[in-house]
């Protein structure tokens, strides 16, 4: 949320970028997630609540004729999210010559 990200970049100052999620911003870290696991460039942990959470993720068609994904009623997305997140940050620190060990 938004609140974290203003603690943080108070704290870290331009270390810290915010990321707002919107259908696109979730359709595209997915698909980076999802490539990036179909090459081999990342292998899933054994995590249960992780691996519980992907399986039940759902993806939708709007109205728009926009991808939707998200949890089934009742579910979470928090694991998946922070994953697809996490590998998002990689790929764009890449593409901005930062070098990441």
């Amino acid at each position: 949320g938004s609140g974290p990200t203003d603690f943080l970049k108070e704290q870290l100052g331009g270390r810290v970028e915010g990321m707002t999620f919107t259908l696109k911003s979730k359709k595209d870290m997915y698909s980076n997630l999802t490539k990036m696991l179909e090459t081999g460039k990342l292998k899933l942990p054994v995590h249960k609540k992780l691996l519980d959470e992907l399986f039940d993720l759902r993806y939708e068609l709007t109205g728009t004729g926009e991808v939707k994904i998200h949890h089934a009623e009742g579910g979470k997305d928090d694991y998946p999210d922070a994953l697809a997140l996490g590998v998002w940050f990689f790929r764009k620190a890449k593409s901005k010559g930062y070098f990441i060990a």
